[in-house]
């Protein structure tokens, strides 16, 4: 009776220092196993630390939104492409004088407008070019405003006007400059030995080489529109491109014998004090 109720007080309201103390007094009768076991119950209990929160759900990264090539505006109107895959252009379905004046065009535009040190010899190139094909120049002159006024009558003049301030403009587009000033500067070089009466064949060889620095452009604004396109697609707001009326209408189309007009404005600001029409 008293072994059973020692055992049951030992149990009960015991610290483990106090429990500890009565067991070590009783190993001889527990012995050294049952000891280790009773006091195995003192040790402290560890406690199970609970699971990780999961991991924050992966931040997309926004690439950012495409921005247009070239510094060129956002609202840009470009010429478009015809059945044939081929860009409209103030330089493409024209006749051989037209051509010849349009190389000419270009001549003036570069000589006013392309200034760095390496494009140097454009301007006195140009001179040349001038004094050179003077008569040649002249002769294709009067032969389109012979054209203008046969064809449109008093109105002509205006016409033919408005086609040189379009040719002027297509030369002039700001985002084009630097190549278009060296691929003029690379054309008058070529040109230095052509005689005036082979300038026709030299303007129809040579201004497709000026225009492709426009075609080039075109390209990379339409590649520019299309990833917009898909950016505002899957990150704007909107999903889709907003198209911006320009801020000013364009300069109206010239009609021109054999000449192609575009549709949609020509970009580049007006030259408000134009190169001389005459040479």
């Amino acid at each position: 009776m008293l072994h059973n109720t020692g055992r049951h007080n030992m149990g009960q309201g015991m610290t483990c220092q106090d429990r500890s103390f009565r067991l070590r007094a009783l190993r001889p009768a527990l012995g050294a196993g049952l000891l280790a076991l009773a006091l195995a119950s003192c040790s402290p209990t560890k406690e199970i630390a609970p699971p990780p929160p999961p991991p924050p759900p992966p931040v997309e990264v926004i690439p950012p939104r495409p921005t247009p090539p070239d510094g060129s505006a956002p609202n840009l109107v470009i010429p478009e492409v015809d059945a044939e895959g081929t860009r409209e252009s103030v330089n493409r379905k024209i006749t051989v004088n037209q051509t010849i004046w349009n190389l000419r065009s270009a001549y003036t535009v570069a000589a006013l407008d392309c200034r760095e040190p390496h494009n140097a010899g454009i301007l006195p190139r140009y001179r040349t070019f001038l004094t050179r094909n003077a008569k040649a120049l002249k002769s294709v002159y009067d032969h389109m405003d012979r054209e203008f006024r046969d064809r449109f009558g008093r109105g002509g003049e205006t016409l033919r006007d408005d086609y040189l301030t379009t040719l002027y403009n297509h030369y002039a587009l700001p985002p084009t400059k630097a190549e278009f000033c060296d691929a003029v500067d690379q054309v008058l070089q070529d040109g230095e030995t052509v005689a005036p009466e082979d300038i026709g064949a030299f303007a129809q060889a040579k201004v497709p080489v000026i225009e492709k620095v426009f075609d080039d452009f075109y390209a990379r604004y339409e590649q520019y529109r299309n990833a917009l396109a898909a950016w505002e697609e899957k990150y704007g707001h909107v999903g889709r491109v907003r198209v911006e009326q320009m801020a000013q209408e364009p300069p109206p189309r010239p009609q021109f014998p054999g000449y192609m007009p575009q549709n949609g404005a020509v970009a580049g600001a007006p030259l408000r004090n134009g190169p001389s029409a005459t040479p």
